[in-house]
């Protein structure tokens, strides 16, 4: 029987307030990048990330790091089992990205490492564990009164949908935002809001998210 991540749909923002940063010295050349862990898939539960050797433990599905400043550069990003003891022990996928100078950065890690053991993707997308790399992230906005945000579709077997707000519609409108998909820098209001995830293909309502943004103002 294969399993279906449908019913855990991930609405994932990065939504970080500007003042979070301002007291982190950092170099010119930094980059900054924040690694998310959203692969469904059993045997990625819990994975040990290495950006080049350097170790990040135990990281939980639906977990992600805090801001980490590295020089730009180009580097390998490893998922291993948790129970791994370097780099190269028990590696269970390996990427390489580059992060340029002065740059944010969003890398989500989605997909499964057995296609075979889980419900296709609708669109025919690729659900094999691959990294969303979103650049040009901003991690804070420079108007206290709206929080950045960025939106990624990262659930496998989820079909293409359109994403409203309330009470004000205008708020936010995305349209058929399919599995991979990432969205530019959105400022959105610090304020509550609820969030509403609709299917595509029939603009049914398939869940609604309360966001209470107001705390990031």
């Amino acid at each position: 029987m294969k399993h279906s991540n449908l019913t855990k749909f991930v609405f994932k923002t990065v939504a970080l307030i500007a003042f979070g940063f301002s007291s982190v010295q950092s170099q010119a050349q930094d980059a900054r990048v924040q690694i998310i862990h959203n692969a469904a898939s059993v045997a990625l539960d819990t994975v040990d990330v290495y950006v080049n050797d350097t170790k990040i433990d135990n990281v939980v599905f639906r977990s992600g790091t805090g801001i980490i400043r590295v020089p730009a550069g180009t580097y390998n990003v490893n998922l291993n089992n948790r129970n791994s003891n370097d780099s190269g022990d028990q590696v269970l996928a390996r990427f390489s990205v580059s992060l340029a100078a002065n740059s944010g950065n969003t890398i989500m890690a989605v997909g499964v490492e057995d296609t075979t053991l889980y419900a296709s993707n609708p669109e025919g997308r690729n659900r094999l564990v691959q990294l969303i790399h979103r650049k040009n992230v901003l991690f804070g906005s420079s108007n206290p009164a709206n929080v950045a945000t960025t939106i990624i579709h990262g659930v496998t077997d989820a079909p293409g949908v359109n994403i409203t707000t309330r009470p004000t519609s205008t708020i936010l409108s995305l349209n058929n935002v399919r599995y991979g998909d990432t969205t530019n820098n959105l400022f959105i209001p610090a304020q509550q809001i609820f969030i509403d995830v609709r299917v595509n293909a029939s603009n049914n309502l398939f869940r609604s998210y309360l966001a209470p943004l107001q705390s990031f103002g």
